[in-house]
């Protein structure tokens, strides 16, 4: 589950970088959820858009991410 949280936050701060003012900041608070609900909710509630190999990312894994006030 360590795993998935660093690919998906290593995702959205490669995926961000470019596309986001540095200075935004956001709250996101994910419980029980797939990796592929969090992604596909941060695209649409963040405006963020992601790319990776579905093949390569279990995105059936449940997984908790909260953060509060963080750098996108």
């Amino acid at each position: 589950m360590k795993t998935i949280f660093a690919a998906i936050l290593l995702l959205i701060a490669a995926v961000a970088y470019s596309q986001v003012a540095p200075d935004k900041l956001i709250s996101v608070h994910y419980n029980n959820k797939t990796a592929e609900e969090v992604l596909k909710d941060l695209q649409q509630t963040q405006n963020i858009s992601f790319s990776y190999a579905p093949t390569l990312l279990p995105l059936d894994k449940k997984i908790n991410l909260n953060a509060d006030n963080k750098p996108v």
